[in-house]
């Protein structure tokens, strides 16, 4: 599990990778949720970035 400073813990300290394998299965498990207030970004695009904006690179496969 990553905490960050938005989630209350620690600072994520990149540069890395972070791989998500079977990201389909992820997306069809949180189909229909999103952080996006307009609803318009799912919620696995709005993770990977988050992700890269804190200097961590996300890997969808």
């Amino acid at each position: 599990m990553l905490l960050g400073r938005s989630c209350g813990g620690e600072e994520i300290r990149g540069p890395f990778t972070l791989i998500r394998h079977d990201a389909d299965t992820a997306r069809r498990a949180l189909d229909g949720v999103s952080v996006d207030p307009a609803g318009e970004l799912p919620y696995v695009e709005h993770v990977v970035r988050f992700l890269e904006e804190t200097g961590v690179t996300g890997v969808l496969r």
